[in-house]
């Protein structure tokens, strides 16, 4: 999603420290999102593939460790992106009006997730899971069309299970095989493959941005990112 020279990475050492901050906070969001998307997407598409073979894993919380940790970021990025220095002068359809309008199912099961104890009783009364309930298409080939449609809903199962299947739309937005991924929290649906692809378009926009805005400023070298550091560890002899 970000390009590895990134001006996300490459930060003018004359920056202001909150700036600095909210530049960090949105490239850590913006990574996080796409690993966990790019894990999901990959891992679903493998799971039609073990269903084949009678080989399914013993537990889904892979998938929606991705999924929830996407979610999470997304969301994060969103109200960093609208509360960062300058937000007032991004234009459509990048500032935050625009973003709030496209991500909003996305802060939905957010909520929900967050307040899950809380929301017990409505998720009850429609038999619906704790975790939630992923759905996606994997695309075979797109012509001629050939396709599969999925879910996954984990935990208890009560009597009977409704749940409708991931048809897909005209305008597919797809992640290797994976299209269309989608994740239920209570009456509330996502589309993440389409968050994703917001996120996309939205980081090019703000690379290009920063590299104009650094290009322009006083020539400074970029701070320091991202440090790692170990020691051995000695103790007395007893």
């Amino acid at each position: 999603m970000l390009k590895p020279d990134s001006p996300f990475k490459n930060i003018p050492s004359n920056t202001h420290p909150r700036q600095a901050f909210f530049l960090d906070g949105l490239r850590h969001a913006f990574e996080i999102a796409a690993l966990a998307f790019s894990r999901l997407a990959t891992g679903l598409s493998t799971l039609l593939e073990a269903q084949s073979k009678s080989t399914l894993p013993q537990s889904f919380a892979p998938y929606y460790l991705d999924a929830w940790a996407f979610v999470d970021s997304v969301d994060r990025l969103r109200v960093l992106w609208e509360l960062q220095p300058g937000a007032e002068g991004i234009p459509e359809p990048f500032n935050s009006t625009s973003l709030d309008s496209d991500l909003q199912a996305i802060r939905k099961i957010r909520n929900v997730s967050d307040h899950l104890a809380q929301k017990a009783d409505q998720i009850v009364s429609l038999n619906a899971s704790a975790l939630g309930e992923l759905s996606w298409v994997t695309v075979y080939s797109l012509e001629p069309p050939i396709m599969k449609s999925a879910f996954i809903r984990p935990g208890f199962l009560p009597a009977s299970v409704k749940f409708q299947l991931n048809i897909p739309k005209e305008q597919l937005d797809v992640y290797g095989a994976a299209a269309n991924i989608l994740l239920k929290a209570g009456t509330h649906t996502a589309d993440l493959s389409f968050a994703y692809s917001r996120l996309v378009r939205l980081a090019h926009f703000a690379e290009s941005s920063l590299a104009s805005m650094f290009a322009r400023s006083t020539r400074a070298k970029p701070h320091g990112t991202d440090m790692f550091a170990s020691c051995d560890l000695e103790f007395p002899v007893r």
